[in-house]
């Protein structure tokens, strides 16, 4: 009897993996939160979270929060396997740069000074590259996203000044 069983359990499971759907789906929603080998979207009024350990990743600037993405993938999340990412990252989240001397500036802001024109940015959260510190006259670097905001002020994520061959008095 135990060996009917078995039998009769082998063919329902060569039936049910025979019936599962193997057709390539596509979704497409906005990214909630980004990490190393998940991803969680928000699509068609659910939120939906996806391995991306092992797909092709399309995403010339890296995946974000905000971006929109699109999934190739067999089967249903959480447990999909996805073959291949593709991302599409609104302007007003692609990361830009700009370069200018340093106008003013306190902990957490810089006044950089670009041509005619004098632009504020929060410096809480960046990243600091100033082997030197920060002086007025500086050269310097700020690496921000428009839709970034802090008290008013885009935020940078990171600002570099160049190490000063002359001490500045």
């Amino acid at each position: 009897m135990k060996k009917n069983n078995w039998i009769i359990l082998s063919i329902l499971s060569l039936v049910a993996v025979g019936c599962a759907d193997n057709t390539q789906k596509e979704t497409t929603g906005v990214v909630i939160d980004a990490m190393k080998d998940n991803v969680v979207i928000f699509s068609e009024n659910d939120t939906l979270i996806f391995s991306i350990k092992d797909a092709e990743k399309d995403a010339p600037d890296g995946l974000d929060k905000g971006d929109s993405i699109t999934l190739y993938h067999i089967g249903e999340a959480p447990t999909a396997q996805v073959s291949k990412i593709v991302i599409t990252r609104p302007e007003a989240l692609k990361e830009k740069q700009i370069k200018g001397i340093v106008i003013d500036g306190t902990m957490n802001t810089v006044m950089v000074g670009v041509g005619k024109d004098t632009i504020s940015f929060s410096t809480e959260n960046a990243e600091k590259d100033t082997p030197d510190g920060m002086l007025i006259g500086d050269s310097i670097t700020v690496f921000y996203k428009n839709s970034d905001q802090n008290n008013g002020f885009p935020s940078a994520d990171k600002i570099v000044i160049p190490a000063r061959t002359e001490k500045k008095e």
